[in-house]
C-alpha cells in the first residue's frame, strides 16, 4: 500500500506494509501498519515507485 509523506495536498509516495484484519468481498481493515489521518494513494499507476512526489488531485 502506498501512503503519502508530506500534508494532505501532496508529498512523497511511501511504500507501507501493512497488516489486514477482517475482510469481505467489499473491504478490508487495516489492523496494523497506518494511523489515523494518513493519506492513502488509491489505485496507483505502474508510474507510483516508493519516493517518487505525488500531488493530490481533485
Amino acid at each position: 500500500m502506498f501512503r503519502v509523506a508530506g500534508d494532505a495536498n501532496g508529498g512523497t509516495a511511501t511504500l507501507t506494509k501493512v497488516k489486514l484484519g477482517n475482510r469481505n468481498n467489499l473491504e478490508a481493515e487495516i489492523a496494523e501498519g497506518m494511523k489515523d489521518g494518513d493519506v492513502v494513494i488509491m489505485h496507483p499507476s505502474d508510474l507510483v515507485v516508493d519516493g517518487v512526489r505525488v500531488a493530490k488531485r481533485e
